[in-house]
């Protein structure tokens, strides 16, 4: 939550091209939201960059706190 608070909401996928969106989540949470560069494809983007190993995964730790 606090990432979030920090950094503000990034919109990826087909949704984020929705005319108003980002707005109105602007407007009901109060922090800062952006829309990815070429939202309807950036997740596919981004595995491909893994699987060529360019970049690697983010492994999350549910026991860390």
């Amino acid at each position: 939550m606090a990432d979030i608070a920090d950094s503000g909401i990034t919109m990826t996928g087909g949704s984020a091209l929705l005319p108003g969106l980002d707005q109105m989540l602007r407007d009901a949470t109060g922090v800062p939201v952006h829309i990815a560069e070429r939202p309807d494809v950036c997740a596919v983007l981004g595995l491909g960059a893994m699987l060529d190993g360019t970049v690697q995964p983010m492994v999350l730790n549910p026991l860390a706190g």
